[in-house]
């Protein structure tokens, strides 16, 4: 009778485990396991131990396969089931993450150039770059609109901007009117001129 009941509690131990690996339940399955699994021995030993000495030794040797053995099978077992796909989020198709990386790497080409803030940025609002609006998110405090922006970097599918600073706008090039001539290129004469050696001066006095 102890060797029935020490055989019962040892399915009963397994199902709790593998009800752990389905429930995560903070290690309250898996403290009652161990508990009925302790009984379980409990009951081989008083079974075995005096009368047959090498069944009791050849259960717990089986323990050894056992226990981890069902914990590989629970875990073979988790992601093939309805209930456990519910709990392990599948790992995105191809299909599905190629349009979001041709998006970022869109996105990178805009590092660097200037937008404007279309709303206000506290983090996150709209800019536009280039006449398209995008999503944006900002690192400072807050950005108003109508804001002049520089585009640092993309997180997601999201730009990175800051305020634009003076450093940040560049020079317009220089444009000679015409009629005029280039005052860079009137220093550059000047400069040659002056290094050119005075004429000399051939007087020829006659007496």
């Amino acid at each position: 009778m102890n060797g029935l009941t020490a055989l019962i509690l040892l399915v009963i131990a397994m199902l709790i485990l593998v009800a752990e690996v389905f429930v995560p339940s903070g290690g309250t399955l898996t403290v009652t396991m161990a508990g009925v699994l302790a009984a379980s021995i409990y009951y081989a030993y008083k079974a075995w131990w005096m009368t047959h000495p090498h069944l009791f030794i050849a259960y717990l040797m089986s323990l050894l396969v056992i226990v981890p053995g069902t914990i590989i099978y629970a875990m073979y077992l988790l992601p093939r089931t309805r209930f456990g796909r519910r709990i392990i989020q599948e790992a995105p198709s191809l299909e599905e993450v190629t349009p979001f990386q041709n998006e970022q790497h869109n996105l990178e080409k805009l590092i660097g150039h200037a937008g404007l803030a279309v709303s206000q940025l506290s983090p996150g609002g709209m800019v536009t770059v280039n006449g398209i609006r995008y999503h944006a998110l900002t690192e400072t405090l807050w950005i108003d609109a109508n804001t002049p922006v520089i585009v640092e970097r993309v997180t997601g599918i999201r730009l990175v901007v800051r305020p634009m600073q003076e450093a940040d706008r560049k020079p317009e090039p220089l444009v000679v009117e015409a009629g005029r001539e280039d005052p860079d290129l009137l220093v550059e004469e000047k400069n040659e001129a002056d290094m050119l050696p005075p004429p000399s001066l051939d007087l020829d006095f006659k007496p």
